[in-house]
């Protein structure tokens, strides 16, 4: 995933369930002017600039983090302002978070990011650590979906399987968990947390033809970018046609995803 450019113009699916989750949430928030925001896995930064920002009832000081550097030079450049910018932190690697922004935030943003992290005790530390007493963070992100499942599959092909040998390293956590929500919310109170809502919400997103299904899928493909360049389309196309077998429907060209949203509330 490090073509911000390609990322930035076709992850809708990631947009929409953010909007919606910013929505139901952002209402149970206190605001008071000139809080310190941060974002996690703010990726190309299109997402942090215009809609997390927009969505934030008063003016505040906004930090995007990502563990691309390609992600936050390009953010930067597209979207960073006097009250907005990006660096590069990785949430599950990093000691001491707050020696990078001692002064710590208000609030804490992560908008489908953490399924990508397979040290969630770590990650979910780190954000305690970086939230003020009091601070509030929102955190969204994908406890399953057919994708995952896809990639298993493909790694068992011949085909692709010398490109995939690592493919545990990109699934869900939670990815074959009966509860989610259960085990997140245990880990958060653990960890020191006031939950307000941990949930796993049943989510569907339609793509509008297969060009936009396979834009989707070459933007947070892992392993594309190790198929050589000869192969790619093959490889794309055998991804769309092995989900199609599974848990989703086609029709007229359309594609349901169906998938489970993890969306929590809480605060230090």
């Amino acid at each position: 995933m490090e073509n911000a450019a390609l990322y930035a113009t076709s992850n809708q699916l990631q947009r929409r369930d953010a909007a919606v989750a910013l929505a139901a949430n952002l209402p149970a928030m206190t605001w008071r002017e000139g809080e310190r925001v941060l974002d996690i896995g703010s990726g190309s930064g299109d997402v942090t600039s215009s809609l997390l920002a927009t969505a934030i009832p008063v003016t505040c000081n906004m930090v995007g983090v990502d563990c691309s550097r390609e992600m936050v030079e390009f953010a930067n450049e597209s979207f960073g302002s006097e009250t907005l910018s990006f660096s590069q932190m990785d949430i599950d690697k990093v000691q001491h978070p707050r020696d990078l922004f001692p002064a710590g935030f208000d609030k804490i943003f992560s908008l489908y990011c953490l399924h990508w992290i397979k040290d969630l005790p770590v990650a979910v530390k780190n954000i305690h650590e970086l939230l003020v007493d009091g601070g509030q963070a929102l955190v969204i992100f994908l406890a399953s979906n057919p994708i995952f499942r896809m990639y298993r599959i493909l790694a068992k092909n011949i085909k692709w399987s010398s490109y995939m040998l690592d493919v545990e390293d990109f699934i869900p956590v939670y990815q074959d968990t009966t509860d989610p929500a259960a085990e997140f919310g245990s880990l958060l109170s653990r960890t020191g947390f006031c939950v307000r809502k941990c949930e796993a919400e049943e989510f569907s997103f339609s793509f509008s033809n297969q060009n936009q299904l396979m834009a989707a899928l070459k933007a947070v493909n892992p392993f594309l970018a190790r198929v050589p360049t000869e192969r790619q389309s093959e490889y794309l196309l055998d991804c769309v046609q092995t989900l199609g077998r599974l848990d989703t429907s086609i029709s007229q060209g359309r594609m349901e995803a169906r998938y489970r949203l993890l969306v929590a509330h809480m605060r230090k």
